[in-house]
């Protein structure tokens, strides 16, 4: 598996993201998902893998008008953790 494909659902104060391998036939479940919730207030990640088993996380300390650190965060924790799968 050398691709994937990102889903994104932006809300008003929550991202959830899924990660599919790039295969034929595509997969149901995803290899990575989850969300981050509570932007603006009292961020948290979580990441699970296909599985259901938790990956990753953590409270997001930041002030309520850093909603693009919520983003980097995010997608530091894609890039570094268990998906070793170019996004595009």
């Amino acid at each position: 598996m050398n691709e994937a494909i990102l889903t994104l659902n932006a809300g008003s104060s929550s991202i959830k993201f899924a990660l599919f391998a790039h295969q034929v036939p595509l997969y149901q479940n995803p290899e990575v998902s989850g969300q981050i919730d509570g932007i603006g207030a009292h961020a948290h990640f979580v990441a699970r893998d296909h599985f259901g088993n938790l990956i990753e996380q953590c409270d997001l300390q930041m002030p309520a008008t850093g909603q693009h650190r919520v983003a980097v965060h995010f997608l530091h924790l894609i890039e570094h953790r268990r998906v070793p799968l170019p996004i595009y």
